[in-house]
């Protein structure tokens, strides 16, 4: 772990110094966390995306018609999405442009 790196915003002057214990404490506390955070993010927004498409399974399922193949598509690549990430992937999660590709109409 690299020195801490602070400026003095009056004179500009930059100074190092080592992580105190307490720092170094709390970084390895949130590199801990911060996967499992990210994983229950992911998963809840998952799950909304999920919830946004059962109408399209009960209208289906009601009809007596199968589920569109895109949308059954769609639905399983949501599920397993949280298995094709792991601890160090999902903290880079591109949060606008990874989910799966919503099917049109829906």
């Amino acid at each position: 772990m690299s020195d801490v790196s602070t400026i003095d915003v009056k004179t500009g002057v930059e100074t190092m110094r080592p992580y105190t214990d307490a720092e170094k404490a709390q970084i390895a506390k949130d590199e801990t966390e911060y996967p499992a955070q990210t994983f229950e993010e992911l998963r809840r927004m998952r799950d909304q995306k999920l919830a946004e498409t059962d109408w399209v399974v009960t209208k289906a399922v009601e009809a007596g018609e199968a589920v569109p193949s895109d949308v059954q598509t769609y639905r399983k690549n949501l599920r397993d999405l949280p298995s094709t990430l792991n601890d160090t992937t999902v903290l880079s999660f591109d949060w606008e442009n990874g989910w799966p590709t919503k099917p049109d109409g829906i």
